[in-house]
């Protein structure tokens, strides 16, 4: 077999979002597309059993990454695996952090935009 990153994906089982997220549309928390999670340092032990892709999950998160990188890891929708990512980070395995924004555009990047329009 071929282990190659862009070779074909291996076969799971397919079950329904719902089923998944036990029927819940919304995660516990609000999870921006953009936040970026990671493994949290002093996790407590879970008080249920976790499912193979709340551990992929906590698998990939080792290392900071975001909602929506996850979503395309598990090859998943985004609102389920919000709905997961929420689960794990209101019992306190998974921290968040959201990316700083600001209003205001950088102005070196306008800057560098109005120069290419005008080289056009």
């Amino acid at each position: 077999m071929n282990d190659s990153p862009y070779s074909e994906p291996q076969p799971r089982l397919r079950i329904r979002p719902y089923a998944l997220t036990r029927g819940r549309t919304r995660a516990a928390v609000d999870i921006p597309l953009e936040t970026i999670v990671r493994v949290a340092p002093n996790a407590p032990a879970s008080g249920r059993d976790i499912g193979p892709d709340e551990r992929t999950i906590l698998d990939l998160a080792a290392q900071p990454i975001s909602l929506a990188e996850l979503s395309a890891h598990l090859r998943m929708v985004i609102g389920v695996v919000r709905v997961l990512v929420g689960d794990l980070v209101a019992e306190g395995l998974l921290t968040r952090s959201a990316i700083q924004t600001t209003n205001q555009p950088d102005a070196s990047i306008l800057e560098r935009v109005l120069n290419g329009l005008k080289a056009l």
